[in-house]
């Protein structure tokens, strides 16, 4: 609810030091782009630290999965104009997960993000062909890119790619290797931590903010992408 959302927030301004609302949407908008990079390079260094066990085991998984399947490097990144924490990061549901609840430090605070963003990818095999684009291109298959597309345009979906640097636009670079992303994923920090605690991902939501996290599905981009994977198997 709305009054539980409010509450949540207001007890991380208590006990999480310099908490503000802008400065937490900023932070959110960075460990999404600097997850969504690791996702894409498969390490699973930087993943194990960054997400919950949970959420690092489906990740590992998808990661696995892709690799299996031959897709050897994902070429991502976020599009210009960039996110803008203030109008692209929506704090749409936030709840406390207390194991005492007479002691206010000993639990989480969990926060539901949707992020709106522009991502660039193109994914290739062991001998650089392209497999799939933000256009839904690719050099073998035959799922077809708008599957992935909900009506407003966006993905909907969660995924694990590979490599490397997406500063500058991969080799093919078009506007057509871009795909209008809204992405759910649910944000956990303890709240005991002091200064050292950090967010960590506990989950990317493909239903309403309010779902419980452990009756989620993944979702967002890398979902989607592992669903066009998936697709191209067939």
């Amino acid at each position: 609810s709305g009054a539980k959302s409010m509450y949540t927030l207001a007890k991380c301004k208590k006990l999480i030091p310099g908490w503000t609302l802008p400065a937490f949407k900023r932070e959110a908008l960075g460990i999404y782009e600097s997850t969504c990079r690791a996702l894409a390079a498969g390490d699973r260094g930087s993943l194990r630290s960054s997400l919950t066990p949970l959420e690092y085991a489906a990740a590992k998984a998808q990661i696995r999965s892709r690799e299996e399947a031959g897709w050897s490097q994902i070429e991502w990144g976020l599009a210009e104009p960039k996110p803008d924490p203030g109008r692209d990061v929506e704090v749409v549901h936030a709840r406390l997960v207390m194991a005492n609840a007479k002691d206010e430090k000993a639990g989480f605070a969990q926060v539901t993000v949707r992020v709106h963003a522009r991502h660039r990818f193109v994914a290739r095999d062991a001998r650089g062909r392209v497999v799939a684009s933000g256009s839904g291109g690719g050099g073998g298959g035959g799922g077809g890119g708008e599957k992935g597309r909900r009506s407003d345009g966006s993905a909907s979906s969660s995924v694990s790619p590979s490599p490397s640097s997406l500063d500058s636009p991969p080799s093919d670079s078009s506007n057509d290797q871009e795909l209008d992303v809204v992405d759910t994923w649910v944000l956990e920090r303890f709240l005991g931590g002091g200064p050292s605690a950090r967010w960590r991902l506990a989950g990317r939501l493909s239903a309403d903010a309010g779902t419980q996290v452990r009756r989620r599905r993944n979702g967002g981009f890398w979902a989607w992408l592992a669903a066009r994977r998936s697709a191209e198997e067939k």
